[in-house]
């Protein structure tokens, strides 16, 4: 078993923050990325143009903060929606490894130090994700996770994802090795997601790891991009056609063999007409909330 003291030169590491419009938890999200017990560590606080006062919250913590770690704070002039805000994130992060979080999430102090001790253990993985505690909008804990609890921590293939063997893997706790980002470039802008993208691409060149071990306390609320309500207004088109776009470069770069990339275009096939069928049933649902509202006193 690796231990990151065990590390005689230890990798920088990246710890990207994106925020917006999330004044009630931006501070505890800031805290926690600050409160990281990893070095050497750059952190990255970033704000896509909010328009409440998640971007005085994180100046306010960055400004006086005196500990070890690199803070970056930025703010960007306009919107940029959150496809090209991750690109431009992810693109200038110094980090081997980054690690990503959400401005309404809350990260373990230990989250850093536990990647990079998956990643030593596993060095054939491109991505790590942990087992999120679930908790809502005033932080109180709903369950550990939707997912039956893991024994132990799990390596993982691509065909173990898209033959639907495993099913813990999360966007939102995720640390990926920075080739990733190198082999695939930038997202599409339209593409309105960079969860299952970036799980999909790190697994096409490398294994996933799951740890059973909690790496972040993941906030439930009506605000969250993967509410249900978000996910159903995503286009399906853009995330699938994403999808197709990564396989062809991983295919040509040699990643994925002939045989294989039949296969996950199978599975993006799926996952296109499963997605549209739900959004077209939460769509019609919405109808007949709307419907039912007009007629009944």
């Amino acid at each position: 078993m690796y231990g990151v003291t065990d590390l005689i030169e230890r990798p920088l590491v990246t710890f990207v923050l994106l925020a917006y419009n999330q004044e009630h938890y931006v501070r505890q999200a800031v805290e926690a990325a600050l409160q990281q017990d990893y070095s050497p560590l750059e952190i990255i606080l970033s704000d896509d143009c909010s328009t409440d006062a998640t971007f005085d919250h994180m100046k306010l913590l960055a400004d006086s903060y005196s500990g070890l770690h690199d803070v970056v704070l930025n703010r960007n002039p306009v919107n940029r929606g959150l496809a090209r805000h991750f690109n431009e994130l992810v693109s200038r992060a110094k980090g081997e490894i980054i690690v990503v979080a959400a401005g309404d999430d809350i990260s373990l102090p230990h989250r850093v130090s536990k990647t990079v001790e998956l990643f030593c253990e596993y060095p054939s993985a491109s991505v790590i994700c942990f087992t999120d505690i679930v908790i809502d909008g005033e932080g109180e804990t709903l369950s550990k996770s939707d997912r039956a609890p893991l024994s132990a921590t799990r390596e993982v293939s691509l065909e173990d994802y898209i033959c639907g063997r495993v099913r813990h893997l999360t966007g939102a706790s995720r640390g990926f090795r920075k080739r990733v980002y190198e082999v695939f470039g930038d997202l599409n802008e339209s593409c309105p997601t960079e969860d299952t993208p970036y799980l999909l691409r790190s697994l096409m060149i490398g294994s996933g790891v799951i740890s059973s071990e909690p790496g972040i306390f993941y906030r439930r609320h009506a605000g969250n991009l993967s509410a249900s309500a978000s996910k159903h207004a995503m286009s399906v088109d853009e995330i699938c056609g994403q999808h197709s776009l990564d396989l062809e470069t991983a295919s040509a770069a040699g990643f994925v063999d002939q045989t294989l990339a039949v296969k996950v275009q199978a599975w993006i096939d799926r996952t296109f007409t499963r997605r549209s069928l739900a959004a077209k049933l939460a769509k019609n649902n919405n109808r007949w909330q709307v419907f039912l509202g007009s007629v009944l006193p």
